[in-house]
């Protein structure tokens, strides 16, 4: 039963290291220009895998003894991806709700922009009509389909976190002979 508390605690202190990362990426792309909502998902993406490679490592070498079981590996890796989603994501709804939410209008007007600058490659492929349904989606969007949106763009490109997890696990287990 310890060894479980420790994978959450694990997990927990990680998901948020990870969180620390996401929050310096974000105000990095504010500090810039940039809307941290348009560019850096493959930051945030590399951000979390490597929250749960060290989870991982950090538990086999500093609590368990050098020992992990793929088990180990695998439940302490998704718990940490948990915790990092959900933390992050947390992060971002309070910031597009309370502390910025001028921040929600200026990536509309991205994405308006985006949108009239590639409308004429839209139109020779013929998907104009579900290009302005995404664009009408977007002008409607609030904070909270934004987080969700980003969620899905960042977070949950399941081959790659799925995979890191299992690869970290099987590359850092050792049984007990």
């Amino acid at each position: 039963m310890l060894g479980n508390r420790r994978i959450l605690k694990v997990g927990l202190i990680f998901g948020t290291v990870a969180l620390l990362g996401s929050v310096l990426n974000f105000f990095t792309a504010l500090y810039t220009g940039s809307i941290p909502f348009v560019n850096g998902h493959l930051v945030d993406i590399v951000i979390v895998i490597l929250a749960i490679v060290g989870a991982i490592y950090f538990y086999k070498n500093f609590l368990n003894f050098g020992f992990l079981h793929l088990w180990q590996g695998v439940v302490l890796g998704f718990w940490t991806l948990l915790v990092a989603v959900n933390l992050i994501s947390l992060f971002h709804y309070v910031y597009l709700e309370f502390i910025n939410p001028d921040l929600l209008s200026e990536y509309k007007a991205f994405m308006i922009n985006d949108f009239n600058l590639k409308k004429d490659a839209i139109i020779k492929e013929g998907s104009l009509g579900e290009a302005q349904e995404k664009l009408k989606g977007f002008i409607q969007a609030k904070s909270v389909d934004v987080v969700i949106h980003q969620i899905v763009l960042k977070f949950l490109p399941f081959p790659i976190t799925i995979f890191s997890v299992f690869f970290a696990s099987l590359a850092l287990r050792k049984i007990e002979k």
